[in-house]
């Protein structure tokens, strides 16, 4: 992933140390007032760091995890959905006590700070799946103000008191992936009543544009890092299948679909997804994970080859269903199985359970924090 590391020289660094030790340390506990906090001694260079929602007797809210030594943070109780940015400084959540959009900001100082970044009204009932743009400038996400039907938005979450663009009105959206661009979204929706299809959008609402018309249920797309390709799951032959299709902007500034072809179809008779297809952090190649085998890795063939035909490699780790993340580096990955959070090593397969005392009930983010 890119970092931003800001000036040559020792003063920035030294800034971006502090930063990351603090929010180890305070697990962001700070609330809307600063805090400040004493710099734990982390083993190694960089702080891997799983943000993951939980359910305890206390109650439900968000946590973190130190994969290195196993150490949980509560972040905030009643929230859900929180997400670090690519430079790992910010973090957008959802405050299911205000029913708003927070974002917290840890500053160069080691003061943690928050903002509201939506209005009281609408006023969320809920929010989900809160996914940060490229440019850092935006969120997309699922909002319900009922506590029943979502859709999705999109937030400017620079611009004070903005408020949220909604994208789809019914239909059982997905949670929006960006283009690289930061201009433009692709979700799937139920189109017409019937099956669900891919969409692109403009993130400021216009633009519209359904992709997919094939009779069956495409779902859940995940854009490319370049962004010149989706992959998203489909059940078109009748079983699903991981499926990516080139995409490229034409004269007028609309999203079209090109090429496209099955990347992965399920490993056994009747198999389902348990996490949809999603791209690894350079975008090299894909994961997903099926009901019965677990985990499994996608990469393409060499370029010329007829085809381009794909590899797929079953891991394993038998993941409950939910999300399962890419470690920032690409080579591990991130999920929840009997209510704990796991990482397991892609190249070997080997499984590490992270958190101890149950109650983890979905993965959010993966960030490592420099120190």
């Amino acid at each position: 992933m890119h970092r931003n590391i800001g000036r040559v020289g020792g003063r920035r660094r030294r800034g971006r140390a502090v930063v990351a030790a603090a929010l180890l340390a305070t697990g962001l506990a700070g609330g809307v007032s600063p805090a400040r906090a004493t710099a734990p001694t982390i083993a190694g260079t960089n702080g891997p760091i799983i943000g993951f929602d939980a359910t305890t007797s206390a109650g439900s809210g968000l946590r973190t995890v130190n994969v290195y030594d196993g150490r949980t943070f509560d972040l905030r109780a009643g929230s859900t959905g929180h997400v670090f940015d690519v430079g790992g400084m910010r973090i957008v959540r959802y405050d299911g006590a205000t029913n708003q959009i927070v974002v917290a900001s840890i500053e160069p100082d080691g003061v943690y700070r928050e903002t509201v970044a939506t209005p009281p009204s609408p006023g969320f009932v809920r929010a989900k799946d809160l996914r940060w743009s490229p440019d850092r400038r935006k969120v997309a996400f699922l909002g319900s103000v009922d506590g029943t039907t979502f859709d999705a938005f999109t937030l400017t979450v620079t611009t004070p008191a903005s408020r949220p663009v909604r994208l789809s009105t019914g239909g059982a959206p997905s949670a929006p992936t960006w283009a690289a661009d930061s201009l433009s979204v692709a979700y799937s929706v139920r189109v017409n009543g019937a099956d669900h299809e891919i969409v692109t959008q403009r993130a400021d609402g216009a633009w519209r544009t359904v992709q997919t018309s094939d009779r069956a249920q495409q779902i859940d797309p995940s854009w490319s890092r370049s962004g010149t390709a989706l992959a998203y799951a489909t059940n078109e032959t009748g079983a699903w299948a991981v499926k990516q299709a080139a995409v490229r902007r034409d004269l007028f500034g609309f999203w079209r679909f090109g090429a496209s072809g099955i990347v992965g179809s399920a490993p056994t008779p009747g198999a389902t997804f348990t996490s949809t297809p999603v791209y690894s952090p350079d975008g090299g190649k894909l994961l997903a994970s099926w009901s019965g085998t677990g985990i499994a890795t996608y990469t393409p063939g060499a370029a010329g080859a007829a085809g381009y035909p794909w590899t797929s490699r079953t891991v394993g780790g038998s993941p409950a269903a939910g999300p399962v993340l890419w470690s920032p580096d690409g080579r591990r990955a991130a999920f929840v199985r009997g209510g704990e959070v796991f990482t397991i090593d892609l190249a070997t397969g080997a499984a590490q359970q992270a958190t101890t005392g149950g109650g983890a009930t979905a993965v959010t983010s993966w960030q490592n924090l420099t120190l």
